[in-house]
C-alpha cells in the first residue's frame, strides 16, 4: 500500500471514527485502525465490537492498492502535530512509514485479516430519516437512558418506524422520556429496536448536517446509518424494551401550565441546597403558584415562589431535581404542562402533543 494525501482532510477523517475506539480493550487489534487505499480515495475502519464507523476521503492519489492496520492513537497525534499539507503514506513490511516534507515516522502494524468485519450499507434496502428529526428525538430522550448496566435494555434508546411516524423512547426505570413525529416513511413499517446508547451517540455526533436525509439498514441484530460524513453500525440491544404505552399515566387530573425558564431555574436554585442523602426537591403547587423548596442538614433551607396556571386542589410531591432539569433544559418550549395526581405516584410533563417525559416521584 503506497499514497499521497491531503493532510487535513485525512486528519478530519481520522478525528471522525476514532471515537469508537476503546480506550481499554482485550482485544489490542481494537486499539487500531485499519486503512483501505483504493481507486482514488481511502476508507477508514474502527470498532470496538459493538459499534463500528467507515470514513472515507476522496480524492487521493493510490499509488498502491492495499490495507494497513495503525494504532489510532499515535496516527492521530502525528496527524495533528504536522505541518504538511500532503504526507506519503507506505507499507515496508509490517511496519507503516509516514513521511512529509521534514519528518518521517514509522508505526508498527498489525495484520489486516485480524481485523474485525464492519458491515458495509447496503444501498438496495434502506429507509430514511430527516436529519432534523432525528436529532430532535434524540436531543429528548437518549438522556434518560439507564447509566447502570444491571438491565440491559434499558442501556439504549428503543427506536419504532411506522409507515406515517417514527418514535422513539427511553427510559432508566425512574423516568421516561417518549417522543411521536410525524414521518412518511412506507419502507419503515414495523421497526421496533433497541439501539445502544453509545451508537445513539455516534450518530448525533457525526450526522450534523440539518438538511441531509440519512439512510438506515435495519438486519436482524444490526443497524446500519449511512451519512454524509460516515457509516455507522451497532449491534442491537437483545432485550425487552418496557411497556412504555401502559406505563404513562392518563388520569393525572392536576395540570398546572410552566413557564420553562422560571421553572428550570427555580427547580436549579432549590437544589443548591440538597445534598446526595436528601437528594429531592419538593414541589407544593396550590391556585396560581407553585413553591419549590429543598433542605439537607448540612446546608441549609431553600423556598422559590414561581407563577403557575393552576385552577386545582393543593398537592406535594417530591422529584429528584436533575430529573426535572435534565428534561427542562432540552425541550424546547416556552411553556410545558406538569400533570400530577398524588403525591406517590408518577408525574408527567408535557410539552405539545408529540412529547412526553414521565418522572417517579422521591417518596
Amino acid at each position: 500500500m503506497k499514497l499521497q494525501l491531503e493532510t487535513k482532510a485525512f486528519c478530519e477523517a481520522v478525528q471522525i471514527v476514532s471515537t469508537v475506539v476503546p480506550a481499554r480493550s482485550t482485544k489490542p487489534i481494537l486499539s487500531n485502525l485499519r486503512i483501505n487505499a483504493l481507486d482514488k480515495k481511502v476508507e477508514l475502519l474502527a470498532t470496538d465490537l459493538e459499534v463500528g464507523m467507515r470514513c472515507a476521503v476522496e480524492n487521493v492519489t493510490v499509488k498502491e492498492k492495499g490495507a494497513a492496520v495503525l494504532p489510532a492513537g499515535e496516527l492521530l497525534s502525528i496527524l495533528r502535530e504536522t505541518p504538511d499539507e500532503t504526507i506519503t503514506i507506505e507499507m515496508e513490511d509490517t511496519a507503516c512509514k509516514i513521511t512529509g516534507a521534514d519528518s518521517s515516522y514509522t508505526l508498527p502494524g498489525a495484520d489486516p485479516a485480524d481485523f474485525p468485519e464492519i458491515p458495509e450499507f447496503d444501498d438496495k434496502t434502506f429507509l430514511e430519516l430527516r436529519v432534523d428529526v432525528l436529532h430532535e428525538l434524540i436531543r429528548k430522550t437518549a438522556f434518560a437512558t439507564a447509566k447502570e448496566k444491571t438491565r440491559y435494555a434499558l442501556n439504549g434508546v428503543l427506536l419504532r418506524l411506522q409507515e406515517n411516524s417514527v418514535e422513539m423512547v427511553a427510559t432508566d426505570g425512574r423516568r421516561l422520556a417518549y417522543m411521536k413525529k410525524k414521518e412518511k416513511n412506507p419502507k419503515g413499517t414495523g421497526h421496533e429496536i433497541i439501539i445502544p446508547r453509545k451508537a445513539v451517540d455516534e450518530i448525533e455526533r457525526v450526522v450534523t448536517d440539518e438538511d441531509e436525509t440519512v439512510k438506515v439498514n435495519v438486519l436482524d441484530n444490526q443497524i446500519i446509518v449511512g451519512a454524509k460524513k460516515a457509516t455507522i453500525c451497532s449491534r442491537l440491544v437483545d432485550g425487552q424494551f418496557p411497556d412504555y404505552k401502559n406505563v404513562i399515566p392518563k388520569d393525572n387530573d392536576k395540570k398546572a401550565e410552566l413557564e420553562v425558564g422560571s421553572f428550570y431555574s427555580a427547580v436549579r436554585r432549590a437544589a443548591l441546597v440538597t445534598s446526595d442523602e436528601s437528594k429531592s426537591v419538593k414541589l407544593s403547587l396550590s391556585k396560581g403558584k407553585l413553591i419549590l423548596s429543598g433542605q439537607s442538614t448540612d446546608r441549609g433551607q431553600a423556598v422559590i415562589n414561581i407563577n403557575a396556571e393552576y385552577d386545582g386542589k393543593d398537592i406535594e410531591i417530591r422529584f429528584n431535581p436533575e430529573f426535572l432539569t435534565d428534561v427542562l433544559k432540552v425541550i424546547g418550549e416556552e411553556k410545558v404542562r406538569l400533570e400530577l395526581k398524588d403525591s406517590d405516584r408518577p408525574g408527567l410533563i408535557r410539552a405539545s402533543s408529540e412529547y412526553q417525559y414521565l418522572v417517579m416521584p422521591v417518596t
